[in-house]
């Protein structure tokens, strides 16, 4: 399955204050899964199982490789209650299911049943909400020839935590009705640009600070090295390790033998470039290397054969008062494509999610010592986090199931935007801008008046999240 990512920047005036001008940018995104590069007999989850023989990979003389559910119940060949389940799914850039417009799915129904619409379910990661209910398509369906079903994300009826998840479940099919085939699923995305992230877009690489790991300068140490641990703070292991790394690398890396399901290297301890905080961190990055052999761990010899998982990094405070809640990525959350070679990754701090933090404050001593609770929500916890000048951080993968390498690791820090700018007062209707899309995904129109959008052609369009019919 490939995953095209689709990217367009808009400025936007905003309006004007103490004479400063404000700008916000908005950042339209799309998101294609499509199963060109994916082998014919590859099978796909059902929706409550695993892979399966009856949802697979198949080559269709108009749309190339896509996929087609042939599932029958053996009694009924025309009935099969599941639908098919791509398990986790990643937004790109930032966004959350919260930023998600619409969805769009290329598909063709060989079983002529008018009342029962191709659907789409979104299960939202790391909530425990499962499944919402089933989104039926804005189009009529068409039978036995290749259409598009066009879907309006604000129906997706998730919960406030299931809006705000980046990664998240698709399930899709006809319920009730089986033997259709599913090809390009695309989502479109449009969000308005945080501060920090239109800090990090503008990061330059020719002035900003740099702080580098470089593991040349410590002793290659097959029995452990105190600066490498688990994610629980366990250092002087055995089997995260400096050395030399794969066969025909000359320098020093950390070369990481455990394997399971924990963030595998933390660096203890980053320090900002003076006069730096973390709030100037603009992107991490670094060289990971993937090889065959099963991860081990040390301690009692179990071995972790399979693929990896995704490239990460988390972040936590010295002495870990701060922890950020779960692995943060800007490369696609995928895994890689290859292994036995390296790859380069990169990562934005503005796509690490932090959690809400409950914890005591105690005063005084003895029997005079007072502790008073205290409690942090998400945002708060991400702001007491950028005033922090060094961190520990956990790079690798998650999970890690077989050995790795990594080597080259690279933290950008550059100051933000101008304070003065932030503060700028904006009248909110003023500055809501209309991006709208017609049912092929295709954004026809910008506009800060929402009555140009009747001057559109006759039909159905989609702006904001609502639906517009101009007749």
């Amino acid at each position: 399955m490939k995953l095209n990512y689709h990217k367009t920047l808009a400025a936007i005036a905003l309006g004007t204050a103490c004479a400063l001008p404000s700008m916000a940018e908005t950042v339209s995104q799309e998101l294609c899964l499509n199963f060109e590069d994916v082998a014919v007999g590859t099978k796909y989850n059902s929706f409550w199982g695993g892979p399966n023989d009856k949802i697979a990979v198949v080559e269709d003389a108009d749309q190339g490789h896509c996929v087609y559910v042939s599932g029958d119940s053996g009694e009924n060949p025309d009935v099969w209650s599941t639908y098919a389940r791509i398990p986790s799914i990643s937004a790109p850039g930032g966004c959350a299911l919260k930023d998600l417009l619409m969805v769009t799915v290329t598909y063709k129904a060989t079983i002529e049943n008018p009342d029962v619409p191709l659907r789409i379910q979104f299960l939202a990661g790391g909530t425990s909400t499962g499944y919402c209910e089933p989104v039926a398509p804005t189009d009529a369906i068409v039978f036995n020839e290749w259409a598009t079903a066009t879907f309006d994300a604000s129906e997706l009826g998730l919960s406030a935590d299931g809006m705000n998840a980046m990664t998240f479940g698709l399930a899709f099919g006809f319920n009730g009705s089986t033997r259709y085939y599913i090809d390009d699923i695309t989502f479109y995305f449009e969000k308005e640009m945080t501060q920090r992230e239109l800090d990090e877009a503008a990061l330059d690489k020719t002035t900003a600070a740099c702080v580098t790991v470089d593991f040349d300068d410590i002793e290659a140490n097959e029995a452990g090295c105190p600066n490498l641990g688990s994610n629980g703070g366990m250092t002087n292991r055995a089997d995260m390790i400096v050395d030399k790394g794969p066969e025909g690398y000359n320098n020093n890396c950390a070369h990481i033998i455990y394997g399971g399901y924990t963030n595998i290297f933390i660096w203890n301890y980053i320090k900002c470039p003076e006069g730096y905080t973390f709030d100037d961190l603009r992107e991490v990055e670094y060289d990971i290397y993937e090889t065959e052999i099963p991860g081990k761990d040390a301690s009692n010899g179990t071995e972790f054969p399979g693929k990896n998982g995704a490239p990460v990094i988390k972040i936590k405070d010295a002495p870990w008062s701060i922890d950020s809640n779960v692995n943060g990525s800007d490369c696609g959350n995928a895994a890689l494509s290859t292994v036995n070679e390296w790859h380069h990754v990169s990562f934005k701090p503005s796509g690490i999610a932090w959690a809400a933090r409950d914890f005591e404050i105690t005063e005084g001593e003895g029997d005079d010592a007072v502790k008073t609770p205290v409690h942090w929500d998400a945002d708060q916890t991400c702001a007491e986090m950028g005033k922090k000048t060094s961190f520990a951080i956990s790079i690798g993968f998650f999970p890690c199931l077989n050995q790795c390498y990594v080597d080259n690791v690279k933290l950008w820090f550059q100051k933000g935007a101008q304070s003065g700018i932030e503060d700028t007062v904006i009248d909110a209707a003023e500055a809501e801008i209309f991006t709208v899309y017609n049912l092929q995904g295709i954004a026809v129109m910008r506009t800060a008046d929402e009555a140009q959008i009747n001057t559109l052609a006759p039909g159905l369009y989609i702006a904001n999240g609502k639906k517009y019919l101009v007749k």
